[in-house]
């Protein structure tokens, strides 16, 4: 998911800074991917429900492996996409070969 969100900056977005935070916090891994791009045309967010990569994929992974993601932007103010698993989940999501 934070593959595809940092792409997706890197492709899309026309940012000049794109910023991964990662955090080890109790109990969770927490990834923030932030960039100061034109932001996810609310359209195309509306309709993510219509689509089979990009945002619906990633929501799509998050809830087979027990995550939390939540992405928010507003047209030409840039994009975040936090993703957060409990970190028994994270293990089991990295050891397993369907992911």
């Amino acid at each position: 998911m934070a593959r595809e969100a940092i792409a997706d900056a890197f492709r899309h977005s026309k940012a000049t800074s794109i910023e991964v935070e990662v955090a080890c916090l109790p109990g969770m891994l927490r990834v923030v991917i932030s960039d100061n791009g034109c932001g996810i045309d609310p359209q195309a967010k509306q309709l993510q429900q219509n689509l089979r990569g990009g945002l619906m994929g990633m929501y799509e992974r998050a809830r087979k492996i027990g995550a939390h993601l939540d992405i928010s932007s507003s047209h030409g103010s840039g994009t975040e996409v936090e993703v957060s698993i409990a970190s028994d989940l994270a293990t089991q999501a990295h050891t397993s070969p369907a992911i």
